[in-house]
Parts: structure tokens; sequence; C-alpha cells
């Protein structure tokens, strides 16, 4: 049998109370209590034995407050923008509205104010006389229905005109008599030609 030396002495007996070896057992037969209380105290050294790691301490740098009062930086002198002035208005009168004057482009549509045709009649330039139209081969309305609404169109304008205006522009009334038959025409067929002079003459009765 080896010697004890003490090998053992601190593990507790796996027999406890039923070991039958008495003082020459190797293991140790002291109560629970006494077993719990020495393995605390040997836990609390080992741990007290245990280094503390230190943390490192981190030094936050103090932030900088400035005191200095806050001022308001004026925009610089180049940045800042004048409106412009505000127009005058001009006291000037303004011009007197232009005397209208015969085109010639209507007048070749008629007999009496062409004056290259063979019936020109010069009185058209001093006074209002009534357009008389040429006639024109493969009309799609009869000449004699186109003759009668430039005449009607005539006496229209006649109503329209002022005394003072057709003293000194006595061509306008056959001059937009003859345009407006002509756009009439122009925008109709053979159907339509009629209802197209009565809106027109309408629209004249309206200005009235």
């Amino acid at each position: 049998m080896f010697p004890s030396v003490g090998l053992f002495a601190k593990i507790e007996c796996p027999f406890r109370d039923k070991c039958g070896r008495g003082s020459l057992c190797l293991f140790d037969h002291r109560p629970p209590a006494a077993n719990a209380k020495r393995t605390a105290a040997v836990s609390v050294r080992q741990v007290a034995a245990v280094p503390a790691v230190r943390k490192p301490t981190v030094t936050q740098p103090a932030q900088m407050v400035s005191t200095a009062p806050i001022r308001s930086t004026p925009p610089p002198a180049q940045m800042v923008s004048t409106p412009p002035p505000a127009p005058v208005p001009s006291m000037a009168p303004s011009p007197p509205a232009p005397t209208p004057t015969p085109s010639a482009d209507w007048r070749h549509l008629t007999i009496n104010y062409d004056a290259s045709g063979p019936g020109y009649d010069a009185r058209t330039e001093q006074q209002a006389v009534a357009p008389q139209l040429k006639a024109a081969v493969g009309e799609r309305v009869g000449y004699a229905r186109r003759q009668r609404s430039a005449e009607m169109l005539f006496e229209h304008y006649m109503q329209l005109m002022d005394a003072a205006t057709v003293a000194t522009t006595p061509w306008v009334a056959a001059e937009q008599a003859i345009l407006d038959e002509a756009a009439v025409y122009n925008g109709s067929g053979a159907g339509t030609y009629h209802s197209k002079l009565l809106a027109r003459m309408r629209e004249l009765k309206k200005q009235q």
C-alpha cells in the first residue's frame, strides 16, 4: 500500500458514511457543510488573487466654445441690385390715324373702279359709287346673283360710315363690299353661298 501524502484529503469520500476504512481512508469524511465553506473560501481566495484588468481611460478634448458675439456680415456693395427706375409715361400726343388709301388688288375685280379697264368711271374717286363686278367664265354662282350681293354689302357699309369718311375716302364702302363678297364666294359652294352671305349681313347689322 502506498503512503498517504494527502493527495485525496480535499476530495469527498464517494462512500461517505458507508466507508469501512475509518481513519485509514484517504478521502475527506467531514460533513458536507464544512466542505462547502472550505470550497467557497478557496474560490474567494482564487478570485482575489486574479489581478483586476484596468480599463483604459479615454480623455475627450474639451469643446472650445466661442464667447465672441455673432455679427451679421453685410452683403458686398457690388451684390446689391438696385431696381431700375420706373418708366415715365410719355405725354406726347398720339399721331393721327392714317387715312385709308385705296388698294389696287380689289379694283381689278370691278368694272367701274379699275382705271386700266374700258369701263372705268372717274366719279369713283370723288364720290361713293356702287361697284360693278366683272364677269368670269365658269363661276359656281351666277353673275347677277354675285352682283346683287355686292350691291347689298355696299349699302350696309354706307350705313356704317359717317359723312366725314365718305367725303375723304369715298371708295372705302365699295372696297369692303368687294372684299366681303369675294371672301363669301371663295369660302362656299353653289349650295352654301346664300347662307354665308346672309350670315355676313347679320354681322354687319349688329354693328349698326
